[in-house]
């Protein structure tokens, strides 16, 4: 009986390792086949969105080439406009009527040419035409060709028939410019700030006119000479890139060039025989993202491997009981048979129930180590999967392309399955594990590096820099002490490391520098280092003045207001500390301070990686149930503005009216003469905090506030908040950043629609046209935009009407900047800002305000400082009315382009 008990145990455990061994193996091919599949559709993406993305910058960026190009042509023109009967009276007042129009338009050389050929400048006369590409005797419109063009120092050459002008018997038959190539191209940002995209200009023979070919990958000076070596995706090949290019017709080209996959758009520049290149490095890209799907397929063989281990563990547990119970069968049925052995029996018993139990101790101890593991692997899982849900976000938002919109909505459903599962797992693990809930102003150290790596993080990506965070191991997890400064001074100085590198990394570098013997406090430091541009010895003094800006201008176009390191640095000595800097100008700077802070768990923090967070929202799909309550009216309230105009933004489709509220002052204020049918509050702001305006609206207006639901917001991951925030008497809980569909479900918990029309203030997004000449009629009727000429310059309604977005948003910023730079007295940067709202106000059709900014340009640059003085404040009053003209008419309208 022995041996055949023995037998089956043998068949069952044979049965357990082979099936394991089959799961394992299932898995892991699984896993493969889905990577490999996951990495093909990855590569066609990339191309399909490169396509896309390459159009649109291509355009735009020829937009600005044309624009430039068409404005020194008007400035010849205008040139030729003023000479008089007296600059033509002798050769010498032509040179210095010469020599003044070079000053005024920054012109390397400004020149006439006689019927003879023989060429005038400012500095006498000469007679090299052959070295100039165009028909002197048969000019009849503007022409743009290329001095210089095989060599280093190209110069773009614009010349215009003169009118037969009359000097000293002479005939002046054209009058013409030289701009160098830098200088014509310093404000189209040719350059790329990264190694995946990068924009050239080319003649149609395939000359470089910036000296670089295939962004410095090609060694060749001319591209088509270059593309010949190139390998070419179907459906494109050499032929046809060489007869666009001599044609002057715009296409797309995919190509292999050196192991490195490629896609250029090319189109013509308006005017001239150039072609303006866009191209994208798609291999950079592929691997970057190859990359994430590489690390998901390694972590799912680790899983499936330790999932066939714990399954071969399960079996021979199962196993070694059924072997426990048989033997205890067999004692049973000695002890029924042969009574002189009960006592023996019943002593193998208790030793067998001792065994029994010492492996359900091991049995436990395996399910905590367990718990542990899967809580780790749902962290390192949940990562890049909310990663993927975050940019399929995007597309569901954006494209209006139905077969990616369904792969999309494939993708999200999958993906919030799994991310469900997930947190599931964790949620599990967290009660097994018996988390403590940290108590008030206690704060994480990991939470609150990873709050500033999320603020921080999109910014460098956008500017294409790195963004890193390393923190000692040793430090302890959970701190004591004012979160709310300590985020903001840190955050102060990432902002600025980010707003000052064009690329490289800005580094934020904590460590433990001391500790007292009892361990109750820390001295941390901290050190945010950057390889930016630097700060010049002689204004280390005026780094921490309010308001000021270093190097304008250098730095005209980054945005800030010059208080964060100021604030940063009051803040710290408030704290017992002090802001120190070292910089080097050209190559970074590096802040740094010590700050010593309570200790609330002296549990180290571990090796620390960066945790993204990526919001899932729910969208608005064509299809689907949209919650709206046209008329009720809802309170937002939040010390952030960006807080503020996301939750705003997803409320639109509501077709509420939403007020907002900066503090709890305002709030209060505002609470108080209105009517509102849901608050939602900002748990932790500056001053009085979203519990304290709570309980001072429950004492100034106690009936409308026990009567209207009051919902808290707050970025806190904590244990415990939502029961803490409840107990101070908020109605109800929101985590940020905030999911439009666990928001829409507390507003439908607590407003219901009527049915009553909508009010005038409202927002009705469905009603807002996507028609482009629908909304082309409503900015026909804004007075001072040129509506036809602003088409001409942009060439669509899209186009134009984006520009008139793009103008209306910026026109606080600049006008601050032009009030800003007369009060310091910095005409020089002055002169660059008008100079450019020059362009920029007539690309959109504002003509008069164009010809306001060409003659307060001439009045800058003559040096009149007192006509500057009366000037200006007269061109900011236009240009503001004319900002909130567009907005009034046409805002809503301009954000559907």
């Amino acid at each position: 009986m022995k041996n055949e008990i023995g037998s089956n145990n043998n068949k069952i455990i044979s049965t357990a390792i082979v099936g394991c061994i089959i799961v394992a193996v299932i898995l892991t091919i699984g896993t493969l086949a889905l990577g490999n599949i996951a990495e093909r559709d990855t590569q066609s993406a990339v191309h399909n969105v490169s396509n896309l993305y390459l159009s649109e910058l291509a355009g735009r960026r020829e937009q600005v080439v044309s624009a430039i190009l068409n404005d020194y042509i008007h400035d010849l023109d205008t040139a030729l406009g003023m000479i008089d009967k007296d600059d033509l009276s002798s050769i010498e007042k032509l040179k210095i009527y010469q020599l003044r129009m070079k000053q005024l338009y920054e012109l390397d050389k400004f020149a006439f040419i006689d019927s003879e050929g023989l060429i005038y400048t400012s500095r006498g006369t000469r007679s090299d035409i052959d070295q100039y590409h165009f028909d002197h005797m048969n000019i009849t419109e503007p022409v743009i060709t290329i001095k210089n063009l095989h060599s280093n120092e190209k110069k773009v050459v614009i010349a215009v028939p003169a009118d037969n002008l009359q000097i000293e018997g002479r005939t002046l038959v054209v009058c013409f410019m030289e701009i160098d190539m830098d200088t014509m191209l310093r404000n189209v940002s040719l350059q790329s700030n990264n190694s995946t995209t990068f924009c050239n200009i080319y003649t149609r023979s395939g000359v470089a006119l910036t000296n670089m070919v295939l962004g410095g990958l090609a060694s060749e000076n001319n591209l088509l000479s270059a593309m010949k070596n190139a390998k070419y995706d179907q459906s494109y090949s050499y032929e046809k890139l060489e007869q666009d290019f001599a044609s002057g017709v715009g296409g797309v080209v995919s190509f292999n060039y050196n192991d490195i996959s490629e896609t250029l758009y090319y189109v013509p520049v308006r005017g001239t025989d150039w072609m303006l290149t866009y191209l994208i490095r798609e291999s950079v890209i592929g691997e970057q993202i190859n990359s994430i799907s590489h690390s998901i397929i390694v972590r799912s063989l680790a899983q499936s491997i330790l999932t066939a281990i714990v399954l071969v563990g399960m079996f021979v547990l199962i196993f070694m009981q059924q072997r426990r119970t048989a033997a205890a069968e067999l004692e049973m049925e000695v002890a029924e048979t042969e009574n002189r052995l009960k006592q023996q029996e019943l002593e193998e018993q208790l030793a067998l129930q001792e065994e029994l139990s010492d492996a359900l101790r091991a049995a436990e101890a395996a399910n905590r180590a367990k718990s542990g593991f899967v809580s780790n692997m749902s962290h390192e899982i949940r990562t890049p999967i909310t990663a993927i849900l975050g940019m399929n976000e995007m597309i569901l938002r954006e494209s209006t392309d139905e077969n990616i919109l369904s792969y999309a909505e494939n993708i999200n459903t999958a993906g919030m399955s799994l991310l469900g599962i997930i947190s599931d797992i964790l949620d599990f693990s967290k009660i097994e594990a018996g988390r403590i809930e940290l108590v008030e102003d206690d704060y994480s150290l990991r939470g609150l590096l990873n709050d500033l790596y999320n603020l921080m993080q999109f910014r460098a990506e956008a500017k294409g820099i790195q963004l890193r965070i390393e923190a000692d191991a040793d430090l302890p997890q959970c701190l004591r002490g004012d979160v709310l400064r300590v985020k903001q001074i840190i955050a102060n100085l990432l902002s600025n490391g980010v707003k000052y590198t064009d690329k490289g990394s800005v580094t934020l570098k904590v460590t433990c520098e001391e500790r007292d013997p009892e361990h109750v406090r820390v001295k941390i430091a901290v050190a945010v280092v950057d390889t930016g541009i630097g700060i010049k010895n002689e204004e280390m003094e005026k780094l921490f003045t309010p308001f000021d800006r270093l190097d304008f201008s250098r730095n005209r176009s980054i945005e800030g207001t010059g208080l964060g390191l100021s604030i940063s640095k009051q803040l710290l000595e408030v704290m017992d500390s002090e802001l120190h800097v070292s910089s080097e100008y050209g190559k970074g700077s590096r802040f740094f301070f010590s700050l010593w802070q309570g200790v609330s768990d002296d549990t180290a923090l571990g090796e620390y990686e960066p945790q993204s967070k990526c919001s899932a929202t729910a969208h608005d799909r064509r299809n689907s149930d949209i919650f709206i309550a046209p008329g009720k009216r809802i309170l937002v309230v939040d010390d952030m503005p960006m807080n503020i105009q996301v939750i705003t933004g997803l409320l639109k489709r509501t077709q509420m009216i939403i007020d907002s509220a900066n503090n709890g002052n305002e709030c209060i204020e505002k609470f108080g003469k209105a009517e509102y049918d849901l608050v939602l509050m900002d748990y932790r702001m500056p001053g009085m905090d979203g519990v304290e305006t709570l309980h001072k609206l429950h004492e100034l207006y106690p009936d409308k506030a026990s009567r209207v639901p009051i919902v808290a917001l707050t970025a806190s991951a904590i244990l415990g908040d939502r029961e803490k925030l409840l107990a101070e008497g908020f109605t109800d809980y929101l985590s940020k950043p905030v999911n439009i569909t666990n928001m829409e479900n507390v507003i439908r918990k607590y407003v219901e629609s009527d049915g009553s029309e909508v009010p005038e203030n409202a927002v009705e997004v469905d009603s807002i046209s996507d028609d482009p000449d629908d909304v082309l009629e409503r900015v026909r009727e804004i007075r001072g935009l040129d509506c036809d000429r602003g088409l001409e310059y942009c060439g669509d309604a899209e186009d134009y009407l984006f520009a008139l977005q793009t103008f209306s948003e910026s026109v606080e910023e600049k006008a601050f900047r032009l009030e800003e730079t007369l009060h310091d007295g910095k005409i020089e940067d002055l002169i660059f800002l008008v100079h450019s709202l020059k362009s920029m106000s007539k690309s959109i059709g504002a003509i008069g305000l164009s010809e306001r900014a060409k003659d307060l340009e001439q009045i800058a640059r003559s040096g009149n400082i007192d006509g500057v003085r009366e000037e200006v404040p007269k061109f900011v009053k236009v240009y503001r009315s004319l900002g909130e003209d567009i907005l009034s008419h046409a805002g809503p309208y301009l954000d559907r382009f």
